[in-house]
């Protein structure tokens, strides 16, 4: 009873923390686009077309508006001064915020640039588990994330030797994804054991 108690009590603060991000990055979202509205409203207005698949031509250039301040902040995130300031909201504010690095690393990946933590595989006894490397080795031990399935960002903290702990070569995104799966598309992961090398 309390194992399946523990169960419930971990799935559903890992999905709380799953739902927040996406929940407040919605409703960013809709205020900004609510925001952008009242400016091409004007606009909109001298448009014949008003609506499309029931959407209002305000709305439909609002939307538009925010693709493109957002590729355009891309364009300056890039710049120096933009890499300056990225860290330093991050060293402020986002890190502060729960799964911050795991999402910020899951982009990473599908961007191509390098990311924080890496996969690994850490062994318990009889038993290994999927996990992501925080920091690099101290004094012979490595911190290991382990995931909680279905929520990545959910999970417990180890501390393991270092031959306990094999990198990976596959991206956050790939692991993430196994994790909310509940382990579905490991086989895939697994076959790049044999590329694993041990920590150092």
């Amino acid at each position: 009873m309390k194992a399946l108690l523990g169960f419930v009590k971990t799935t559903l603060v890992g999905g709380l923390l799953f739902l927040v991000p996406v929940a407040v990055t919605l409703v960013v979202l809709h205020k900004a686009v609510l925001a952008l509205g009242k400016v091409v409203g004007p606009i909109a207005s001298e448009i014949p077309v008003q609506q499309v698949a029931g959407i209002h031509m305000r709305q439909i250039l609002a939307a538009l508006l925010l693709v493109l301040v957002g590729f355009f902040a891309g364009l300056f995130a890039r710049t120096g001064a933009g890499r300056k300031l990225t860290e330093t909201l991050e060293q402020v504010v986002l890190r502060k915020i729960p799964a911050y690095r795991l999402l910020k690393d899951e982009a990473a990946g599908a961007t191509g640039d390098a990311a924080d933590l890496q996969v690994a595989l850490a062994r318990f006894d009889d038993n290994t588990v999927l996990g992501f490397i925080v920091e690099p080795p101290t004094n012979g031990i490595v911190t290991v994330f382990v995931p909680s399935a279905p929520t990545p960002a959910a999970g417990t903290v180890f501390y393991l030797p270092e031959n306990r702990v094999q990198r990976l070569d596959t991206t956050i995104a790939d692991a993430a994804k196994v994790v909310r799966h509940l382990g579905v598309g490991s086989a895939a992961l697994l076959t790049k054991i044999s590329q694993a090398k041990q920590v150092s």
